[in-house]
C-alpha cells in the first residue's frame, strides 16, 4: 500500500540519489557479449541462453542501487581482505603484470571468469598445498 503521506527521511532521499546515480552509471556500461564464468552450473538452461542472446530483464529482475551497493562494499572489503592475508603471511597475486584482472577464456570467448587471485606461499604453520585459487565472498552470509 503507497502511502502518499510519507516524506523522505533525509537518509532516505540521499540512498535513493545515491541508487539512481549507480543505476545511470551501470546502464552505461557495455553489455556483455558472453557468460560470466559465475554463471555455469545454474539448473536453468534456458536461463543462461536468454543471458547469452541478451534477452531484456524483467523490471523486477535488474539490479537495483541497494544491489549495486552491496557490490562496491564487497570490491572494497576484498582490497582489505587481500592487505590482511598479505600481512599475516601469504604470497598472493590479484593481477597480471599489466594490471588486468587474472582471467580465462573458453568456447570461442563465449563463457569468460576472472579470479580474486592465486596463493602461492602460505605461512609454514598452515599446511596447505600452493598454487590455489582465492575467491573472496565478503558480502555473503559466511563473511
Amino acid at each position: 500500500m503507497l502511502d502518499f503521506n510519507h516524506r523522505p527521511t533525509p537518509s532516505e532521499h540521499i540512498s535513493a540519489l545515491i541508487d539512481h546515480a549507480l543505476q545511470a552509471e551501470r546502464s552505461g556500461e557495455q553489455k556483455r557479449d558472453y557468460l560470466g564464468a559465475s554463471r555455469i552450473g545454474l539448473p536453468c538452461e534456458r536461463q543462461l541462453q536468454f543471458e547469452y542472446a541478451g534477452a531484456p530483464l524483467d523490471s523486477g529482475r535488474a539490479f537495483t542501487g541497494q544491489l549495486l551497493r552491496v557490490f562496491e562494499v564487497g570490491h572494497a572489503l576484498e582490497d582489505m581482505a587481500i592487505r590482511w592475508l598479505r600481512a599475516a603471511g601469504f604470497t598472493l597475486i590479484t593481477r597480471k603484470a599489466n594490471g588486468d584482472q587474472i582471467g580465462f577464456s573458453v568456447a570461442g570467448a563465449r563463457l569468460r571468469g576472472h579470479i580474486d587471485g592465486v596463493v602461492t606461499a602460505v605461512p609454514a604453520s598452515i599446511a596447505l598445498a600452493v598454487p590455489m585459487l582465492w575467491e573472496c565472498k565478503s558480502m555473503h552470509n559466511a563473511s
